[in-house]
């Protein structure tokens, strides 16, 4: 064992010398052996310094004496790098500098070391490299093989040797702070990761944000990134504006799908922008708010083309009154200056009828009415062409067409003159009880009494013995006779016409007519310039709770009843028409009336009703 101390012990000093003043300690089987190996070689320096300071420089060929006198073998390497090595740092001045590099057995050595071949191939500068032993070393640290893999700069890893070691030591503690290798399983217990419940947000919308053509009947929807709570989400939080004003609608939300749908209460405005909001207010359910509010914006368009919807008079219709005023109702507002003589036009075989067309925005419907009355039993066909636009510009979606005949029977529209404004006249007196409504003007002539206003109420003028109700009480005898005189296509009627559907025309009785066994229709069959006459030589009574309804197109403005006596509207009655009695009319509590009520001679007697002058 001596011997073999003494070969390694000038290997050793050799290693010392090449690593400067590197602290690194291998662990000798005693102190004695490497005091022994010391002692052999003649340094007398401290080995745990590195022998930086030895008095004594090793020689080479000194070393290589050594060991031949143990008669040891030497490596043929090994005697190479000693013949190589010249003393270092030695006190006479031997040179360190430019050290022999031995090359067939060194290729790679770094400035100023001598290279040990086959023992350390990839040295950093001025560290000796061991074979085999530590190949991946952190700078001027000895590395040992397969003890401490991961080790920090400046700490030579040697495990369960030196558990608590100072900065440049070797070992390699667990649990060590920053720049200290880190031994795996011995930090099991890392807290968990901190879950953190983020705001929810909004992640689709419809419309999109910035669209355009938007439909004026569109739901809004805004769909959430969690679930939300339902009671956060309404009217408040879920908000619409056409610039400043607020738009009404009712909001729900489907915990489905996590979507909230705001529906307004009204169509929106063609052509206007809208700005939709969902505000910090919503929720999820936690009770966590949005972090900011969500907001977009869209235009509502039309890219729908119109249709016409309904005409008079109807496709095919027959006996139309030769003074007929053509109508075509539209399925939206149109634009005005689209809706004249070029596009509603009117041909009587291939001769264009001539006429003046109008346009009723509040009811989509326009109206050509021809400058003379149209010949009787023809063929005529109408059309409304693709030049007609709707105010989106979007153009009809194809020419709109029918076809109608006139007939000797249709009847024309009587003639009031002054007393069309009048919704009330009486000859003698006006009298009323209760909280009566009247639009339309009031009057009485030869009399002047008119009794109960107020309680009654009164939208237009009062005439009580004045001229304006002496012209009025003048042309309803005219307009009452021509009634009366009507003969073209009389249809002839008698007692009850409840439970009845009629047709445009003239119903004639000899005696009186009632509605009391059920309610009275009257069809225009698509044709609203159809004209409704009933004549009668005594009395018309309708019965409590009995109804007149309009279809087809028929107007209140075209019903007249020519009554020989006195008229009475039952209580409750729902009542249509031009009612011109030779004496006088009574309306019961409750009862209604959507036209006019005349009396030559007598009285009007009035119970809390409402009377409404008709629309032409």
């Amino acid at each position: 064992m001596k011997n073999l101390n003494k070969l390694c012990a000038p290997l050793l000093a050799l290693w010392l010398v090449g690593c400067g003043k590197q602290l690194v300690e291998f662990p000798f089987d005693s102190e004695a052996s490497a005091d022994a190996a010391s002692d052999d070689l003649g340094v007398t320096g401290d080995a745990g310094d590195g022998g930086a300071d030895a008095p004594d420089a090793v020689d080479g060929s000194d070393a290589k004496d050594i060991a031949e006198d143990l008669g040891a073998d030497i490596p043929p390497d090994t005697v190479d790098a000693i013949d190589a090595v010249d003393a270092v740092d030695a006190p006479d001045g031997a040179d360190a500098l430019d050290v022999a590099d031995v090359a067939p057995d060194a290729p790679d050595v770094a400035p100023d070391v001598a290279d040990v071949p086959d023992i350390a191939p990839d040295v950093p500068p001025d560290v000796a490299d061991v074979p085999d032993v530590a190949p991946d070393i952190a700078p001027d640290v000895a590395d040992v093989p397969d003890v401490a893999p991961d080790v920090a700069p400046d700490v030579a890893d040697v495990p369960d040797i030196a558990p608590d070691v100072v900065p440049d030591a070797i070992a390699d503690v667990p649990d060590v702070a920053p720049d200290v290798a880190d031994v795996p399983d011995i930090a099991a217990d890392v807290p968990p990761d901190v879950v953190v419940d983020l705001p929810p947000t909004v992640t689709a919308t419809f419309p999109l944000d910035f669209a355009k053509d938007v439909s004026a009947t569109t739901w809004l929807t805004a769909t959430f990134s969690k679930t939300m709570n339902p009671a956060t989400l309404n009217d408040l939080t879920f908000t619409l504006m056409q610039d400043a004003t607020p738009v009404a609608g009712t909001v729900t939300f489907d915990q489905t799908t996590n979507t909230a749908t705001f529906a307004p209460l009204l169509p929106l405005g063609i052509d206007l922008a809208y700005q939709a909001t969902i505000t910090v207010g919503a929720k999820d359910s936690a009770n966590v708010a949005m972090a900011a509010n969500y907001g977009w914006s869209f235009t509502v368009g039309d890219t729908t083309a119109p249709l016409v919807v309904f005409t008079s008079p109807i496709d095919g219709a027959a006996d139309v009154l030769i003074t007929t005023h053509l109508t075509a109702t539209f399925s939206e507002a149109m634009d005005p200056l689209t809706i004249n003589d070029l596009t509603f036009t009117l041909l009587q075989g291939l001769t264009p009828v001539a006429g003046k067309v109008t346009y009723d925005a509040l009811t989509f419907t326009a109206t050509f009415v021809p400058d003379a009355p149209l010949g009787l039993s023809l063929p005529f066909d109408a059309t409304i062409t693709i030049g007609a636009k709707d105010l989106s510009g979007n153009a009809l979606g194809a020419g709109h067409g029918w076809k109608f005949t006139t007939g000797a029977c249709g009847q024309a529209l009587i003639t009031l003159a002054a007393t069309d404004g009048f919704a009330v006249l009486g000859g003698a007196t006006v009298t009323n009880t209760g909280l009566t409504l009247i639009t339309g003007d009031l009057g009485v002539f030869p009399g002047t009494a008119v009794t109960g206003f107020p309680p009654g109420a009164i939208i237009g003028a009062i005439h009580a013995g004045d001229t304006v109700a002496q012209l009025a009480i003048a042309a309803l005898t005219t307009a009452y006779n021509e009634a009366a005189l009507r003969s073209l296509c009389p249809v002839t009627v008698s007692g009850n016409l409840g439970g009845k559907t009629l047709a445009p025309g003239l119903y004639k009785s000899t005696s009186s007519l009632e509605i009391s066994s059920g309610d009275l229709t009257l069809d225009a069959q698509g044709d609203s310039s159809a004209v409704f006459i009933f004549q009668m030589a005594s009395t018309l009574t309708t019965t409590a709770g009995r109804q007149v309804f309009l279809t087809g197109g028929a107007k209140a403005s075209h019903v007249f009843w020519q009554v020989g006596t006195s008229a009475t509207i039952g209580s409750t009655s729902s009542f249509f028409g031009t009612v011109m009695a030779d004496q006088s009319i009574t309306m019961v509590t409750g009862a209604t009336l959507t036209g006019r009520l005349l009396a030559r001679i007598g009285a009007v007697t009035l119970d809390s009703n409402v009377i409404v002058l008709p629309p032409l």
